[in-house]
């Protein structure tokens, strides 16, 4: 039995070794006007195929905390109207439009 306490632990440890992730925080930031601002809107302008007409009225960004790699952008053009650009590892990133209606019947 003494032989496998010492095997059964080291087994245990190893487990408990292996679940415990990495945790990467975020954190976010608003892009204020000038030449960065009106170069991240032409490059989100050009990402989204210039869906949205103007320049954004604002443009916050998402960084990882440890190593500062951009995660993604977020424009906003105007009252519910958003274009979210996720940028992956590799380079490559994806698009996604936001644009919220609201109806209103009137009686």
């Amino acid at each position: 039995m003494s032989g496998k306490l010492p095997n059964r632990e080291q087994r245990r440890a190893g487990r408990t070794r292996t679940k415990r992730a990495r945790s990467v925080g975020t954190y976010r930031w608003k892009v204020s006007p000038g030449d960065k601002f009106d170069e991240l809107a032409k490059m989100i302008g050009a990402a989204s195929a210039h869906v949205f007409d103007g320049s954004p009225t604002e443009i916050i960004g998402s960084a990882e905390k440890g190593s500062g790699r951009i995660r993604g952008l977020k424009a906003t053009y105007g009252a519910c109207q958003t274009v979210t650009v996720r940028i992956r590892k590799d380079g490559s990133y994806s698009v996604s439009f936001g644009l919220r209606l609201v109806t209103k019947v009137s009686q």
